[in-house]
């Protein structure tokens, strides 16, 4: 194959994107394609009303404002998931976090 084969038959738009893969100094980073095991587990749960989440022994709370509470669930959940991480930035930081959720929403994102 030519070596500009792949400019030819690809959108311009997606050359810069394929070319950021083929260069070999970006393939030889050996970055994993396997998650590693997590390390700790956050778990999370909400109401309409608050939200908590706890990592370990320790515990964080929250209550909704009333604008808050105007949004949908799902939305809710996730911002869960996004205060107890920022209120544990220091602990899981730089580990493999498993995010445990009841929200079927949550758990596939």
């Amino acid at each position: 194959m030519p070596e500009n084969s792949l400019e030819s038959s690809v959108r311009p738009s997606l050359v810069a994107d394929f070319s950021w893969w083929m260069d070999p100094g970006h393939l030889l980073k050996r970055a994993p394609f396997v998650m590693a095991p997590p390390e700790q587990s956050l778990f999370s749960q909400v109401s309409l009303h608050s939200w908590g989440a706890h990592l370990g022994d320790s515990l964080v709370s929250g209550v909704w404002s009333s604008q808050e509470q105007r949004f949908h669930i799902n939305h809710l959940e996730m911002m869960a998931v996004f205060q107890g991480l920022q209120s544990f930035q220091q602990e899981v930081s730089c580990t493999v976090v498993s995010l445990m959720s009841d929200n079927s929403t949550v758990v596939a994102l």
